[in-house]
C-alpha cells in the first residue's frame, strides 16, 4: 500500500493538552490506518497516511489549529498581545507558547513523538543522527535502509530487547524498552552501524617496490611498462593460471602471451646523465631438481562407512580400519637427489650464475655497486633444506608413511606421487626449537643497490639510502646539498615536450595531445627551474605501504565473522595497455618511463577489473622450489624454522546453488586430530570469494609480486544459507586410496538431490604452517591438487537410498594429466602467503561479533605494534631470493598459440621509450659512442609512422 509522509509546523509551540486535542479530533475523522505524533524538538507534526487522505487530514489539521488559538486569544489576549496590539517576543498559555517548555510539560511531549503501540515501554528515544549525514554523492540524506536491512531490525530487537521503529523516510528511528540499558546499547549499535557507512570502503591499490633503490636527478622513480615476453619470454611461460580463477583458460592464456606487460625500473646513470631500461632478472630453470622425489608405493586398504552428528560441527571421526600389511615397493631416493644439495653448502650452477651475470650485464658507467651473493635464493645456501637432508639420509621410503587407508581422522596424510607431502614433516604443533635469535632485521642486500656517480670521489659515503638498511627503513636521509630538476639542453627541448606531454595525457585520462592543448595550459616544462620538490621529500616505500594497509584494513573491526590479511606470492598481469604506452627499448639503452605517480594513478583507477588485471597465485608445480623459499635466509638467520608447526589437509567443494542462486565453497577441513570441521565461504560479485580487495606490491626487480589481502567470510549467514548441505556433505563423506592404477585419491559423497546444488569441482590442500623464530610470523605453503569430478557408474549410489545419486572425485589419470597439460592446466601446483600470529589472535575477536558492535582494534593498533611488518617484512625478503621459483615450468601457450612477440625491443629512437630526456650537459665523444654502442640493430618488424601506433603521445590503456 502507498504512503504519504509529510509534516506540518506553525508559529506557536503547542502544548500537551493541545496536541492531544488536535491528535484525537484527526484520528476521529480519518482513517484508521493514519499515525499522527508530534516532535517538540522541530515543532512539528508528523502525518504518515495514504496519499488520497493528505488532502483531508491537512483540511482537518487547519481548522482545529485555528479553532485553538482563537480560543486562546478569546481567553488570554492580554498575555498574546501588549497593549498597542504587537505580538509579545514570549508569552505562554493553557494551550500555546512561545516560550521554551520544561518539567512535566516537556517529558509529555516526548510521549507524543512515538507510535501508539510504544506507549507500553518505561524507557523511549529517537535516534536522528541520519538527520545530518548524506550519501557518498553528497545529494541524499543517509537513511535507515542505509546502514541495516530489515533482517538487521529484528536480529537488533532479539539481541538488545528493545523495540524498533521508523518513519516511511528512513530518517528518524523510534526505539523503546523497560530499561535504559538496552536503549543506550542499541543506540551504539546503531552509532556503529553509521560509522562503517561513513568508512570509506577499501579499494585496490597498487605500490612500486624498487628495494633500496634511490631515485637521483628526478623527485619520484621512473618505470617502464613492457610485454612480458619481452622482458623475458619465460616470464609469460611460467606463468600457470588457475581454472576456477578465469574465464576461460585457454583464452587468458592467450591473452596473456598477446596483451601480458609487467613493469620495470629505469636507473639513473651518473655518468651519462640519462635513465636507462632494465629487463631482467633472467629466470633459472633447473632440470635436475625435477626429480629428486621417487614414485610413490601403492598401498592397497579397505573403505569403511563413517557418521556424523549434524548438531556437532566438529565431530571426532574415524573412518579407517587397521591396514593389511602389504609388500611395499621401495623407491631409492638417493639416486634423484640433486648432488648439489649433497653438500652442507652448494655452489650456483652454471644457469644460476646467468642471474648474476644479468647484474654484471648493466654498464659500468651506471655505477652500480657490487652486491656480492644478492640472489641468495638461488646461488647460496649455507644451509640445505631440513627436508633434502633428511631426504638425502633415506635410501627407502618408509612403509610407515605410505601404507594402508588414506581417510581424514586417522592420523595418516594422504600422499600423492612427486608431492611435498612426504618431503615436509607433518608437524607436532610446537614445532621444534632452534637455537636462532628472536628477531628478524629484515635486512637482505638488494639485487640493485643504490646508484653512484664514477665521478666523485666519496665513493660508497656520497649514496643516498635508507638510514636503516633493508624494507623497513622508515625515512631517507636527504642530501646536503639538494639536487636541482634537470635542465634539457635545446636541442632535446622537442623529446622533451613530447615526454611531458604524454604523463600528462595519462594524468588526465589519456587524452589525445590534440584534446589536452584545448582544454588545459601546458603546465612548467622540465628544463625549468623550480626547486618545490626538494622542500617535500616523496614517502619511502614503507610509509607508502603503511598507509595502504591502513586503508585496506579501515573496515576490519566492523567485519562478522572469520576476519584475515595475508601477504600472497603471485605474479601480477597488466593487460588491455595501448601498445604506445609501452617501451620496446634495448636492455640498458636510454629510456623516458613513466613516473611513479601518473603510474601509480593510473593503476589505482584502471587496474581494478578481470579484463585490465589478474594476479595468479600459482607459484609452481615443482616442491624443491617452494622448499627453497622456506629455507630463505636473511644475513646469517634463516628466516623460518625448520619443521612446520602444523599441518592439515582441506577437502574444498566448489558449489552451485539453484536456491538462493549462486556459488559458495564448502572447506572440510581435517587437521588429523580432532576429525572433521567445515568452513564455508560464498561468493559475491564484486569481491569474488573471500574478497578480492587488495594492496598489489609490484616488483620492479623481480619475477614475482605480492597481494597483500584482506580476506572475510560473514560466518552467520553462510551457516543460514549452506551448513545443512555442509553437514549432510560431511556426513556422506568416504575417502580412500585408488585400489588399482596409479597411486591417488578417491573420494565419494552420495547426496539427496533436493538440496538443489550441484558439485562441479573438488580440490584437496594440504598446508603446512612455518614460523618465524620470534612467532611472530607464519609462513603457509599449500600444495592443491585438482580432482575429476564424475558420477559413480550405475547411476544411485550402490548402498544409498533410492533418491540418492552420487558423484565421487578422484586423481586425474596419466592421460587426463598430459592432454590437460597441453592446454596449460595442472594435476597439482603450489601456492605460498604471509600472515601474522599477532593478527590471527585480535582477528578472534571478529568470529564473536554481533550485528553492530566492533572489535577492539583497529588499523593503528596493528600499526603501532608493528604488526604490519610481521606480515609484508618476511615475504618482501623473500621477494628477493625467489627469481627461480617456477623456472621449470611451461604453460605451452606459445606452442598453442604459434605466433611472434608481440613488439621486439630495440626500436628507432624516434619512437617514445628510447629518448634520453634527463640530460644536463651535452654527450661526449667517448659518452655517444657508448650509447650508440649500446643499442643493437633496429629490427624490421617493429612498427614504423604508417602502423597505427602514435608518436606522438602515450595513453596508457
Amino acid at each position: 500500500m502507498p504512503r504519504s509522509e509529510w509534516y506540518r509546523s506553525s508559529l506557536w509551540i503547542f502544548k500537551p493538552k493541545a496536541i492531544e486535542r488536535i491528535i484525537a479530533e484527526l484520528k476521529e475523522a480519518s482513517p484508521s490506518n493514519s499515525q499522527f505524533t508530534y516532535d517538540a524538538e522541530y515543532n512539528w507534526f508528523h502525518i504518515i497516511c495514504h496519499p488520497d487522505d493528505a488532502k483531508s487530514i491537512r483540511q482537518s489539521l487547519s481548522r482545529i489549529s485555528h479553532e485553538i488559538e482563537d480560543e486562546t486569544f478569546d481567553k488570554d489576549e492580554d498575555k498574546i498581545l501588549t497593549p498597542e496590539g504587537v505580538l509579545r517576543e514570549n508569552f505562554e498559555t493553557d494551550l500555546i507558547s512561545l516560550v521554551h517548555i520544561s518539567g512535566t510539560e516537556a517529558e509529555a511531549l516526548k510521549a507524543l513523538a512515538f507510535p501508539e503501540r510504544f506507549s507500553q515501554f518505561s524507557h523511549k528515544a529517537i535516534w536522528d543522527k541520519l538527520d545530518s549525514e548524506q550519501d557518498h554523492f553528497g545529494t541524499e540524506p543517509l537513511t535507515i535502509h542505509d546502514i541495516v536491512t530489515e533482517t538487521g531490525f529484528r536480529q537488533l530487537e532479539s539481541d538488545t530487547g528493545a523495540m524498533i521503529s521508523f518513519t516511511p523516510s528512513g530518517a528518524l528511528i523510534y526505539l523503546g524498552a523497560n530499561n535504559q540499558e538496552s536503549i543506550d546499547e542499541i543506540q551504539q549499535r546503531l552509532d556503529v552501524l553509521l560509522e562503517l557507512k561513513k568508512t570509506t570502503q577499501p579499494q585496490p591499490e597498487h605500490l612500486l617496490f624498487a628495494e633500496d633503490y634511490v631515485e637521483k636527478k628526478l623527485p619520484e622513480l621512473t618505470a617502464d611498462t613492457r610485454y612480458m615476453v619481452n622482458i623475458e619470454p619465460k616470464l609469460a611461460s611460467t606463468t600457470l593460471l588457475d581454472r576456477l580463477k578465469v574465464q576461460d583458460l585457454q583464452g587468458n592464456y592467450k591473452k596473456l602471451y598477446e596483451e601480458g606487460c609487467s613493469i620495470r625500473l629505469c636507473t639513473y646513470d651518473c655518468d651519462l646523465k640519462y635513465h636507462f631500461s632494465l629487463l631482467g632478472p633472467p629466470i633459472i630453470g633447473r632440470s635436475s631438481r625435477k626429480y629428486i622425489f621417487g614414485n610413490r608405493p601403492i598401498a592397497k586398504s579397505k573403505n569403511v562407512e563413517g557418521s556424523f552428528v549434524a548438531a556437532n560441527p566438529q565431530p571426532p571421526i574415524a573412518l579407517a580400519t587397521p591396514a593389511t600389511p602389504v609388500t611395499l615397493v621401495t623407491t631409492q631416493v638417493n639416486q634423484h637427489i640433486d648432488p648439489t644439495f649433497t653438500q652442507t653448502t652448494y655452489r650456483a650452477s652454471s644457469k644460476e650464475e646467468k642471474v648474476s651475470k644479468w647484474i654484471e650485464s648493466i654498464p659500468d658507467n651506471a655505477g652500480i655497486i657490487s652486491c656480492p651473493g644478492s640472489p641468495e635464493g638461488v646461488t647460496q645456501a649455507s644451509q640445505v633444506s631440513g627436508a633434502i637432508r633428511s631426504a638425502a639420509r633415506t635410501s627407502t621410503v618408509s612403509s610407515k608413511t605410505s601404507s594402508a587407508d588414506q581417510t581424514p581422522g586417522s592420523g595418516v596424510r594422504y600422499t600423492a606421487s612427486g608431492s611435498l607431502i612426504e618431503l615436509f614433516p607433518s608437524g607436532s604443533g610446537s614445532g621444534s626449537s632452534n637455537s636462532l635469535g628472536t628477531s628478524i632485521t629484515w635486512s637482505m642486500s638488494p639485487l640493485v643497490p643504490q646508484t653512484v656517480s664514477k665521478t666523485t670521489n666519496l665513493g660508497r659515503s656520497a649514496i643516498r639510502s635508507d638510514s636503516v638498511v633493508g624494507v623497513l627503513a622508515t625515512s631517507p636521509s636527504t642530501p646536503t646539498t639538494p639536487t636541482p630538476p634537470v635542465k634539457v639542453l635545446e636541442r632535446d627541448e622537442k623529446d622533451a615536450h613530447r615526454f611531458r606531454r604524454y604523463l600528462e595525457s595519462g594524468a588526465n585520462g589519456f587524452q589525445t595531445m590534440n584534446q589536452q592543448a584545448k582544454s588545459k595550459k601546458m603546465a612548467q616544462p622540465l628544463g625549468k627551474e623550480n626547486a618545490t620538490w626538494v622542500e617535500k621529500s616523496p614517502p619511502t616505500f614503507t610509509e607508502e605501504i603503511h598507509t595502504a594497509m591502513t586503508r585496506l584494513l579501515a573496515t576490519g573491526p566492523y567485519l562478522r565473522g572469520r576476519v584475515s590479511v595475508s601477504a600472497e606470492f603471485g605474479r601480477a598481469i597488466l593487460l588491455k595497455m595501448d601498445p604506445s604506452g609501452l617501451s620496446y627499448n634495448a636492455s640498458g639503452s636510454p629510456s623516458s618511463g613513466w613516473g611513479k605517480t601518473v603510474l601509480i594513478d593510473h593503476l589505482n583507477s584502471l587496474m581494478t577489473k578481470d579484463e585490465t588485471f589478474q594476479f595468479t597465485t600459482i607459484l609452481g608445480t615443482f616442491a624443491a622450489d617452494v622448499d627453497t623459499m622456506i629455507n630463505t635466509r636473511d644475513k646469517d638467520n634463516c628466516l623460518w624454522k625448520e619443521n612446520p608447526t602444523s599441518s592439515w589437509t582441506v577437502y574444498s567443494f566448489h558449489c552451485f546453488s539453484t536456491s538462493p542462486p549462486g556459488r559458495f565453497i564448502v572447506d572440510i577441513i581435517d587437521d588429523l586430530t580432532n576429525g572433521f570441521s567445515y568452513k564455508l565461504q560464498r561468493y559475491t560479485r564484486r569481491l569474488g570469494f573471500n574478497g578480492n580487495v587488495a594492496v598489489y606490491v609490484h616488483g620492479l626487480l623481480r619475477n614475482w609480486d605480492l597481494r597483500i589481502k584482506l580476506s572475510h567470510d560473514d560466518d552467520e549467514i553462510n551457516e543460514q544459507l549452506f551448513s545443512t548441505f555442509a553437514r549432510a556433505l560431511i556426513d556422506s563423506l568416504r575417502i580412500s586410496r585408488n585400489i588399482e592404477g596409479p597411486s591417488g585419491l578417491e573420494l565419494q559423497f552420495p547426496l539427496k538431490s533436493d538440496f538443489g546444488v550441484i558439485i562441479r569441482d573438488v580440490r584437496v590442500t594440504t598446508k603446512w604452517r612455518y614460523l618465524s623464530p620470534n612467532s611472530r610470523s607464519a609462513l603457509d605453503v599449500s600444495e592443491v591438487e585438482q580432482l575429476e569430478v564424475e558420477p559413480v557408474g550405475g547411476g544411485a549410489f550402490r548402498t544409498g537410498g533410492g533418491n540418492q545419486s552420487a558423484q565421487s572425485a578422484r586423481s586425474w589419470t596419466p592421460e587426463t594429466a598430459k592432454k590437460k597439460k597441453d592446454e596449460g592446466e595442472f594435476p597439482r601446483w603450489y601456492e605460498a602467503s604471509i600472515t601474522s600470529t599477532r593478527a590471527e589472535a585480535l582477528f578472534l575477536q571478529n568470529k564473536s561479533l554481533r550485528l553492530g558492535q566492533k572489535a577492539e582494534w583497529d588499523a593503528n593498533t596493528l600499526l603501532e605494534q608493528h604488526i604490519f611488518e610481521d606480515i609484508y617484512g618476511p615475504a618482501l625478503q623473500m621477494l628477493k631470493t625467489m627469481d627461480h621459483v617456477g623456472g621449470n615450468d611451461n604453460s605451452n601457450i606459445m606452442k598453442k598459440i604459434k605466433m611472434n612477440i608481440p613488439r621486439r625491443n630495440n626500436p628507432k629512437p624516434v619512437v617514445p621509450g628510447n629518448v634520453p630526456v634527463t640530460r644536463r650537459t651535452p654527450l661526449t665523444k667517448k659518452e655517444r659512442k657508448r650509447a650508440l654502442n649500446s643499442l643493437t640493430e633496429v629490427s624490421d618488424s617493429f612498427p614504423t609512422e604508417s602502423d597505427n601506433v602514435s608518436t606522438q603521445s602515450r595513453p596508457f590503456w
